[in-house]
């Protein structure tokens, strides 16, 4: 893994990378101002994109993490306003995750999702996240909080196995994904496995529930899954990007011809439950 981020030694102990002087004050002013997706948003983020401290250790919702804010918008959500990052998702997880149940992040990023869901509801998870930059990331975050029951698979979910090729935006790892033409980026090879294939290999069989955020390759993962599994194996929920202006994914028609019913939608995601 590496543990290099730019002139910043992220080996160090968690709290070394509390943000101080300027960058403090405007995070307290950020935390307390309310900016949705106007004016405001943005120059305070610009601010803090400004500011020399590239790297910063936070308490998210009662989680530490060690975030990365110029170089993931991810990452600027969660230092800035970590309360408006995906509430009503957040809510519906901690309410469901009870009891046996486990989780899947599909397109983990930095652990937004899957170290927040791990630490707070105790909930089994499984993470996969192809990008390195963002898999060393996520490392780091579930290495912070030990008591969080994380595996992270370094491989991409698609229809076959096989080996293809990823993009890594390096300015923003949010939108890194398989549209090479999309970005400008890095471009590397990850391997892939169909969903039902790393479920077995893991030991998720029964009992589970998802997010999924694959810019655009929902499809891929979901439509065989749902065609050759088993009923029993299906997910108890599914909380997927949904973002009208992009373009819906297919797969929620055939998610609700089987059953599934809408939980909950905003702009950014629908939740999801098997009736």
């Amino acid at each position: 893994m590496d543990r290099a981020i730019g002139k910043t030694d992220v080996t160090k102990p968690f709290g070394t990378f509390a943000p101080t002087g300027a960058a403090a004050r405007l995070i307290k002013v950020a935390r307390k101002t309310p900016m949705g997706r106007g004016k405001a948003r943005k120059i305070l983020y610009r601010r803090l994109i400004a500011m020399d401290q590239d790297v910063y250790d936070m308490d998210v919702r009662g989680v530490n993490m060690r975030l990365h804010p110029k170089t993931n918008t991810v990452e600027s959500k969660l230092v800035l306003r970590p309360d408006a990052y995906c509430p009503e998702e957040m809510r519906f997880l901690e309410k469901t995750l009870t009891g046996k149940l486990d989780f899947v992040d599909i397109g983990a990023n930095i652990g937004a999702f899957a170290v927040q869901v791990a630490t707070r509801t105790g909930a089994r998870t499984l993470a996969f996240e192809p990008n390195p930059t963002s898999r060393a990331r996520l490392s780091e975050n579930a290495a912070i909080n030990p008591q969080a029951d994380i595996t992270i698979d370094p491989r991409a979910l698609s229809d076959k196995r096989e080996t293809v090729q990823f993009r890594s935006v390096d300015t923003d790892l949010k939108v890194s994904g398989f549209d090479l033409e999309r970005y400008d980026g890095t471009t590397i090879d990850v391997e892939t496995v169909p969903l039902i294939e790393a479920l077995d290999e893991h030991g998720f069989i029964n009992g589970w529930g998802m997010k999924i955020d694959v810019e655009g390759h929902e499809d891929a993962v979901l439509d065989p899954f749902f065609a050759t599994a088993s009923q029993d194996r299906w997910p108890r929920f599914v909380i997927i990007e949904a973002i009208e202006r992009e373009g819906l994914p297919g797969v929620l028609q055939t998610m609700k011809s089987l059953g599934y019913t809408e939980a909950f939608r905003n702009r950014a995601n629908m939740g999801l439950v098997l009736a």
